[in-house]
């Protein structure tokens, strides 16, 4: 509120129809300059389930620009709402776009998103619409438009249009507030992209210098500048480092100047947010301003199966991340662009499989590249699972493809009949049965494969067929029977149990709230207590019991979406992929595995002395067992066959290693100081 500062209005929901946009809980209030913050009451309704925009007018009136809702208005700050502007008051469509109040308190409101209808002006704060798509602009074969005005010159409006096919149209300037309009050049990356590519409809902006009508910025993938109203534009970043022009992250979504100062700006996008403040040179520079700014969005994790706190994951837009230590507060991109699943694999966990947009996958050895592998079909974030060395993974029109990570990394496509041509959406390996896949799909059935690694047309079993996308399956360990199957909709069941292998089905929701279900685990250690992956973080149950299950959200874990979570069955530690906020990691159910690890009797075995200079000894001394000896980062440094209990390490460098034992399909791994 610009007549009192500790008064600010957050409105939630992205409404641009991206595959990861998270559905809003209407619009918040702080009276405090942020310290606390409630839900407007009034906007607890669907109306306000996406809000792309909100702005105070002169009179102290509150506007929300809704995707379901048109412009809303509120003359008591949020208690009640008129809707001012939208299907059947002034315009077609209720997805508003854009909003924005020139300084002379005109409004321009846009309408269409993924839909047509077009721009609008008000000369009497939103009593009254006019269609102002005349004299230059065109009146058709467009989609969602944004719009600036120039707080300098209240005549000055800027508008950028999306193409049916989510290019840019055009990009046009008015000097009369819109009566007449001029079409501006559509620049081009000095790399051949066209300025928008194909995503318009995702990521666009315009910022008007304060100061300078003329002076003004354009971003989609990358940003131009012009300072001649546009009629001429040079590239001021790029998305990937070039000699021309610095680093900017992709997908540009708002810049925000300083007033006193208009050389300098904030620029949002994909990437957090850059900084600039010599705008007014030739060739500013800017400054990734992302220190303890921790909102990065994992579609998907992965933990090392035997390296404490090592692990990976893909994101949205920022590459494939590895954290080597759970303590760290930072990781580094082992691949880049939008990161879909990953995947440690091979007997020590030496391989990673990271993955781009459908089925594009990156194979790495000990972190060191050693091929990729691309091919048609997938989905964004494509599913996949692995067993051994076999990657399995969604290839589309009713197959699933086969990927030997350590061969020659070509596609091997198996047909199913029972998959119907649909989309798989989960994949998941059996963990009592060698070789059976589960796989769900969006028409909300589950079909499992017996034998997946033989053959390329094969039958599958259906076991599951309920109403919307299945988004995970998890069955528990030595019990094939229960299994549990949860759903990523909105409106539907989201957790169904059986307790013989789908021939009956339980509707397990009971009291969880209507949320999207993304991912559940049997706790490690625990199996009567399941955890699930939710649109509002961690909810879980002490007890399985089909509809009388009750559910409840994890204390300590943030209100966020959560996509995934993954354990390390050597420890016990759970690692959970946020959608927003990161990755979290909980040790909580350590001292159960190490009990079940006592209950099944595992081999318990001493090493000393450690730290050690030159010899390890193990107890017992019954032992006789291949080992390993492993650096934190998976190479192998050492290996051979345990004899006479002892093992030379004076070769080795100074440092901390993984000694790793292996006998009877058992594995135990201790940790040594050399």
């Amino acid at each position: 509120d610009p007549s009192n500062p500790d008064i600010i209005y957050a409105g939630t929901g992205e409404g641009w129809f991206n595959g990861d946009a998270v559905r809003g809980v209407g619009i918040f209030k702080s009276t405090d300059a942020g310290a606390s913050w409630n839900r407007l009451p009034s906007t607890s309704t669907s109306a306000f389930r996406y809000v792309q925009k909100l702005l105070i007018d002169a009179n102290g009136d509150l506007l929300a620009c809704t995707r379901n809702r048109g412009i809303m208005r509120s003359k008591d700050g949020g208690t009640t709402w008129v809707k001012i502007f939208g299907s059947g008051v002034g315009g077609f469509s209720d997805r508003a776009a854009d909003l924005e109040i020139a300084s002379n308190g005109t409004y321009y409101a846009t309408l269409g998103i993924f839909s047509s209808d077009g721009l609008y002006r008000s000369f009497d704060k939103g009593d009254n619409w006019e269609f102002i798509h005349q004299n230059g602009m065109p009146d058709e074969g467009f989609r969602r438009i944004e719009v600036a005005t120039a707080p300098s010159d209240s005549n000055v409006v800027y508008a950028i249009l999306e193409a049916d096919d989510g290019s840019c149209l055009g990009i046009y300037r008015s000097r009369d507030q819109g009566e007449n309009w001029t079409s501006l050049e559509i620049p081009e990356s000095t790399s051949g992209l066209v300025f928008g590519r194909n995503q318009v409809w995702y990521d666009v902006i315009i910022g008007v210098d304060p100061k300078d009508a003329d002076h003004v910025f354009i971003g989609a993938v990358n940003l131009f500048r012009s300072g001649n109203g546009g009629d001429q534009w040079d590239q001021l970043s790029n998305w990937f480092t070039t000699n021309e022009h610095p680093f900017v992250h992709a997908d540009q979504h708002n810049i925000l100047f300083n007033p006193n100062n208009t050389a300098r700006a904030l620029f949002a996008n994909d990437g957090g947010v850059f900084s600039s403040t010599n705008l007014h040179i030739g060739d500013p520079q800017f400054t990734h301003v992302v220190t303890d700014f921790n909102v990065t969005q994992f579609y998907s994790c992965t933990v090392h199966p035997f390296l404490p706190g090592v692990m990976a994951g893909g994101t949205q837009d920022n590459g494939s991340i590895v954290i080597d230590n759970e303590n760290t507060l930072t990781g580094f991109a082992i691949s880049g662009g939008d990161g879909g699943y990953a995947h440690y694999a091979g007997e020590n966990g030496e391989y990673l499989v990271t993955s781009f947009t459908n089925n594009n996958y990156n194979i790495y050895l000990n972190y060191s590249f050693i091929g990729n592998a691309s091919f048609d079909g997938g989905s964004f974030v494509n599913p996949t699972t692995v067993i051994d060395h076999t990657l399995y993974g969604n290839a589309g029109d009713g197959q699933y493809f086969r990927l030997n990570i350590d061969g020659d990394l070509v596609e091997d496509l198996a047909y199913v009949y029972e998959f119907n041509d649909n989309a798989i959406r989960h994949i998941y390996p059996s963990p009592n049965i060698e070789n059976r896949i589960y796989f769900g799909f969006s028409d909300g059935r589950v079909v499992y494969v017996d034998n997946v690694h033989e053959e390329n047309l094969k039958n599958g079993v259906e076991i599951f067929n309920f109403s919307g996308n299945v988004s995970c399956i998890a069955i528990e360990e030595g019990d094939e029977n229960h299994i549990i199957v949860t759903v990523s909709n909105y409106g539907e069941i989201s957790v169904y149990e059986t307790w013989n292998g789908g021939l009956n089905w339980q509707n397990a929701e009971n009291n969880l709230p209507d949320i999207p279900v993304r991912w559940v685990v049997f706790a490690p250690g625990r199996p009567q207590e399941v955890l699930l992956a939710t649109e509002t973080g961690i909810w879980r149950t002490d007890s399985m019991q089909g509809a009388w299950t009750s559910w409840e959200p994890e204390p300590y874990f943030p209100n966020v979406r959560t996509d995934m979570i993954d354990v390390q069955e050597s420890t016990g530690h759970v690692i959970i992929g946020t959608h927003g906020r990161g990755f979290f990691v909980t040790d909580y159910y350590e001292d159960y595995v190490s009990i079940n690890k006592i209950h099944h009797k595992e081999p318990e075995i001493t090493i000393y002395p450690n730290p050690t200079s030159k010899v390890l000894t193990i107890e017992p001394n019954s032992f006789e067992e291949d080992y390993e000896i492993l650096s934190f980062s998976g190479d192998v440094i050492k290996s051979g066959r345990l004899n006479n209990r002892s093992i030379d390490v004076g070769s080795l460098h100074a440092g901390t290693y993984i000694l790793s034992l292996h006998s009877n399909n058992v594995r135990v791994t201790k940790s040594f100081i050399k």
